[in-house]
């Protein structure tokens, strides 16, 4: 009990940063990754590519950003960790478009827009060197955390539009072709960025809850 209330007292707000999914969520909080997740996860099918590759960037860009970009001039972060990013989506891009050549050329421009995205360059913004343990999990957080919400909404974009999940007939009775714009991605991720931001206010409001009974 001691060691437990210690944990609540000491990290509040420890738990609030690392709590990536729901708190710091990349795309449904901070907002990034905005572009491939609205225009191009139009179906499960596209958002599972999208998510792959995109996590196999982050995870990987993150940890060699962690150890190269504190040692980089400021002026020189951002590129260089653009650098990083083109590095790692090579071997990604080969990958995907050997085993799913349509899917790579039906999202287009999206795949490789990643390699820019916010979600990536942010960490040129840090100074700080990560220990490696705690990069690698961060790293892991944060492409969880892209992947889930990019693949709920190709799913949820697909059965809305087209009833279907991963090309397989659900039968809905009803369909909202909106969805299937990217007007209508904006939409969704607005609705699941309000839900998010509502859920992430009462985990905070817990944890505070818990702090302020165990003090």
């Amino acid at each position: 009990m001691a060691g437990n209330k210690s944990r609540l007292v000491r990290t509040p707000e420890e738990r609030f940063r690392n709590s990536i999914f729901l708190v710091n969520n990349p795309v449904l909080i901070e907002g990034l990754a905005l572009a491939p997740v609205v225009a191009a996860a139009l179906t499960l099918r596209y958002a599972i590519v999208l998510a792959i590759t995109g996590a196999t960037m982050i995870f990987f860009t993150r940890i060699a950003g962690n150890i190269i970009i504190p040692s980089v001039a400021p002026r020189f972060r951002m590129l260089t960790m653009a650098f990083l990013s083109a590095f790692a989506y090579i071997p990604a891009a080969y990958i995907f478009r050997h085993y799913f050549a349509l899917d790579a050329t039906n999202v287009g421009i999206y795949l490789p827009m990643i390699v820019v995205d916010g979600i990536i360059i942010s960490r040129a913004s840090q100074s700080g060197r990560e220990k490696i343990g705690r990069s690698v999990v961060v790293a892991f957080k944060t492409a969880f955390a892209y992947s889930f919400v990019i693949i709920l909404v190709g799913f949820l974009r697909e059965l809305l539009t087209y009833n279907t999940i991963y090309g397989l007939s659900v039968h809905l009775g009803f369909k909202m072709s909106i969805f299937g714009t990217t007007a209508g991605g904006y939409i969704l991720v607005a609705l699941l960025a309000a839900l998010f931001q509502a859920l992430s206010s009462d985990y905070k409001r817990y944890v505070s809850s818990e702090v302020m009974r165990d003090v």
